[in-house]
């Protein structure tokens, strides 16, 4: 978290120092929906350190790869969800009850789905409407697995917390078919 800031904003980066491109995800407090939740950006660049020479014209970039896809989480002994990338977005999640598989609770987030590499990539939604804060993780989907940050305000005030679960893929349906690539 940024210190000092008066949006008081939480700022990400993906920096890849083999291809010499890096992304920015600048999170704030407030966004058009609430004052207490969320709003995010993200800005595409490039790194120029110790001989790396970035790309002219390529960078990281939004995508809809994961569009359509669907995914079983396990962060832990107690807790599993699954996930469904609905939209190009958004998002939709379920997270199970710990008694005796009687369901669970089900949300929608806007969000955003970021390409760094093949089969790695960064997602940042907002759980809007639910406790507004921001996750933002990266997906790496040759090892199933993903880590990141959740930031917003809670209970305590200002929070950022770690997060990270293995996933198991649940299968795909064809809905990009309904949205407009442009």
């Amino acid at each position: 978290m940024l210190t000092g800031d008066p949006a008081y904003a939480n700022v990400s980066q993906a920096i890849d120092f083999q291809n010499g491109l890096t992304t920015t995800v600048r999170a704030q407090i407030g966004n058009w929906h609430s004052e207490w939740e969320i709003g995010a950006a993200a800005k595409f660049g490039t790194l120029e350190y110790d001989g790396i020479t970035p790309p002219f014209a390529r960078r990281h970039h939004f995508t809809t790869e994961l569009v359509g896809k669907s995914f079983a989480w396990s962060y832990s002994d107690m807790m599993s969800s699954i996930h469904v990338y609905s939209a190009p977005e958004s998002y939709s999640w379920t997270i199970f009850q710990d008694n005796n598989n009687s369901g669970g609770a089900t949300w929608s987030s806007p969000g955003f789905y970021i390409k760094l590499r093949e089969n790695i990539y960064m997602f940042q939604w907002v759980e809007e409407n639910c406790n507004g804060s921001q996750g933002l993780v990266i997906f790496n989907k040759k090892i199933m697995h993903d880590g990141g940050f959740f930031y917003g305000v809670g209970h305590g005030g200002l929070q950022l917390t770690v997060t990270g679960a293995f996933a198991r893929e649940l299968g795909a349906f064809d809905i990009k078919k309904y949205f407009l690539e442009g």
